[in-house]
């Protein structure tokens, strides 16, 4: 996998993100690699992502618009997404340059939330789907269906 720009989003409520993104943006520099950090584009041959599932998960519908393949770093609690340990950073992201790792593919959800006689937008997620009734008081009518 050829990698000339990658991308680094952070979880937001601690400070080991930060230090790990700027020893992260170090070395794709020293490999002529540009890395920016919290930001997402079509220019991006790689996405790492240094916190826990929940990180990964409020991303994968933007990187999966662009097409780029994202790495999970687990700073978090659960890792399940987040398969790559913090103290196996490298090795992976080396891997990744060499052309040493397989990229597997996963399947997006689609869904969208309609107000009575109105359609909204469609949106990709990963794993699931959460209807929040935030704060009204009465039950949601829903209509769910998969495969047309």
């Amino acid at each position: 996998m050829r990698v000339r720009k990658a991308g680094i989003i952070l979880r937001r409520d601690s400070e080991e993100p930060r230090m790990v993104a700027a020893e992260l943006s170090q070395w794709f520099a020293e490999r002529g690699i540009s890395a920016v950090v919290d930001w997402i584009d079509p220019d991006l041959d790689l996405l790492v992502i240094l916190g826990g599932d929940g990180t990964l998960l409020h991303v994968a519908d933007r990187a999966s618009e662009f097409e780029i393949p994202v790495l999970g770093i687990n700073l978090g609690d659960l890792g399940f997404l987040t398969e790559v340990e913090v103290a196996d950073r490298l090795t992976a992201l080396e891997n990744i340059l060499a052309g040493s790792l397989v990229i597997e593919e996963r399947l997006m959800l689609k869904a969208r939330v309609c107000a009575p006689g109105g359609n909204g937008a469609w949106r990709p997620a990963l794993n699931d789907v959460v209807i929040s009734r935030g704060s009204l008081d009465r039950l949601p009518r829903l209509a769910v269906w998969a495969d047309d």
